[in-house]
């Protein structure tokens, strides 16, 4: 289906990118999607959040910012779910300095 999400582990830069790419691609064509609920939970809660979560607490910083932007990526597609609704807040898409992520 896409790039393993722990290719973002890697330093590789490459890989890495390509992987973001996939994923952010994937991550957009879903939220236009019709899904049930079992499908957000096993494809956005299960898979890329749970990963997301690790790539986070990564100690490299080039790997923070990848999962910073899947991150912001889910934000925006899926503004409205509760996992994301608080996050909203933070974000800016008109002005990157007033934008946290």
């Amino acid at each position: 289906m896409c790039p393993d999400p722990f290719l973002l582990q890697l330093e590789e830069m490459a890989l890495s990118d390509n992987a973001v790419l996939c994923l952010t691609a994937i991550i957009q064509r879903f939220s236009e999607l019709e899904h049930t609920e079992d499908e957000f939970k096993e494809i956005i809660q299960h898979t890329l959040l749970d990963s997301l979560r690790k790539g986070l607490k990564s100690k490299i910083q080039c790997i923070q910012q990848d999962y910073t932007s899947l991150l912001s990526n889910l934000i925006r597609a899926f503004s409205e779910h509760p996992e994301f609704h608080d996050l909203v807040q933070l974000t800016d898409y008109h002005d990157p300095e007033m934008d946290f992520f």
